[in-house]
């Protein structure tokens, strides 16, 4: 019984190790000016995972530490931002002067 409890407990460490690797951070894109990037797309790099940010550049996703974050606009630069350990993740754009009509 003791064998059987000791193992239990190590099963319900692992597995609560395992789904803590996820966490939501969340943050705003702007441009260079700091002017919010409505409806600027975030999407996570490998994954259909992806998301639009709200009218005034605020967005909040679920990732794993190490993700890669492709951030676009209209009109401007796409960027990748790799997460880290912070919740919350800022990001700033170029306007794209490349435009070809």
């Amino acid at each position: 019984m003791r064998r059987f409890l000791s193992l239990f407990t190590v099963l319900m460490l692992c597995g609560v190790l395992a789904f803590a690797q996820s966490r939501v951070v969340s943050g705003k894109v702007i441009d260079k000016d700091g002017n919010a990037v409505p409806f600027a797309t975030i999407k996570v790099k490998g994954f259909k995972t992806g998301l639009s940010a709200d009218a005034t550049g605020a967005y909040t996703i679920k990732v794993k530490e190490g993700d890669v974050l492709e951030i676009s606009g209209a009109g401007f630069k796409p960027i990748e931002v790799t997460v880290g350990s912070a919740l919350v993740l800022n990001s700033s754009l170029d306007r794209n002067t490349d435009l070809k009509e």
